[in-house]
């Protein structure tokens, strides 16, 4: 369960959730132009884009779950299990597995239209990072200040969608959730006026009529709807740091309390972090579960053009009621 924003107006931003009923050893990383690791920029590739996002980091590697880089292209995963097909490699493509495929877009490509261009020519593959990190099923929001697609590995191949709304959520794939949202047009942020019978006068008893029928459950079709409605109705701020306030309400409309979804084992399920991405300056925003007062994250121009992968230990050290989940092989470094 995940829910990704951009905000297409103002200051460009990229929001998202993370919601899982367990910690991986997040930590936000920045991966500097000249960081080579070779298991997600290639065997010759000694420079690329520099990168700042949220990371399980393994063996040096950071498998990324969003960032942003140096030219403002961000790209965030979200969960996607039933529809998500990796294939084999094909002769004929450029063969990336799935944990690589952020890092790969991200150092390569420095907008929307090249990284859309280079994933016309990928194959997304099933090859997992190792036996304890199996390959997660994933579709993926690509985003910068002009826009965004989203990208689904399906049985056919890997399907690329225009989505001009700027959302994504989890299944079902993304044309239902385009189809979806247009049984929700009615509403808005006004009282609506009296069409039931105008030849009397009713009016409404209290405030926030207009959006009534916006889905309350934390389904992955009814979160999209409800970000797109905060995303659309929320009062943009005058500074940058009011903007990144508002995205952080944004997220919090579509954000999961522990406890309200719960997986088939009986697992509480929660917004791990919520995080804004600035995608004119490097900057990375986090508010996690245990902590609920953001961090902000810069990479200056040394950490940019360094050779150095940096982790940031940013949220908070799971309690006993948040698991880290075994199977990460990671635990978080103390934050100091």
């Amino acid at each position: 369960m995940c829910t990704a924003i951009l905000n297409r107006t103002g200051v460009p931003l990229v929001g998202r959730t993370l919601d899982l009923e367990c910690s991986y050893g997040e930590d936000v990383v920045i991966i500097g132009r000249h960081y080579i690791s070779r298991p997600l920029f290639g065997h010759t590739l000694d420079r690329h884009f520099a990168i700042l996002g949220m990371a399980t980091v393994r063996h040096g590697t950071p498998l990324l779950y969003d960032a942003v880089n140096e030219r403002g292209l961000c790209m965030a995963a979200l969960h996607f299990p039933r529809s998500a097909v990796y294939h084999t490699p094909k002769p004929d493509k450029l063969n990336i597995p799935s944990y690589a495929l952020i890092s790969h877009i991200l150092g390569h490509c420095d907008s929307v239209a090249s990284a859309r261009r280079l994933l016309l020519d990928t194959n997304v593959t099933q090859q997992s990072f190792s036996p304890e990190l199996p390959a997660s099923s994933l579709h993926w929001l690509i985003a910068d200040r002009t826009g965004a697609i989203v990208a689904e590995p399906l049985a056919d191949g890997l399907q690329l969608h225009d989505a001009p709304l700027g959302v994504l959520t989890n299944e079902p794939p993304f044309p239902f959730h385009e189809a979806h949202v247009t049984q929700y047009l009615a509403l808005g942020p006004y009282s609506p006026p009296n069409s039931l019978c105008p030849t009397v006068p009713l009016s409404p008893y209290a405030r926030g009529f207009g959006g009534m029928g916006l889905p309350g459950d934390y389904s992955s079709p009814s979160r999209f709807v409800r970000a797109v409605f905060a995303q659309a109705h929320t009062v943009h701020g005058e500074t940058r740091q009011e903007e990144t306030r508002r995205m952080m309400d944004v997220l919090g409309a579509v954000s999961v309390p522990a406890g309200c979804v719960r997986t088939e084992r009986g697992e509480a399920v929660r917004t791990v972090y919520q995080a804004v991405m600035e995608l004119d300056d490097m900057t990375y925003h986090v508010r996690s579960y245990r902590d609920d007062t953001p961090c902000r994250i810069h990479a200056d121009t040394a950490l940019i053009e360094s050779s150095r992968l940096l982790r940031v230990p940013v949220l908070s050290p799971p309690s006993r009621d948040e698991p880290m989940c075994s199977s990460s092989g990671i635990r978080r470094t103390p934050l100091r």
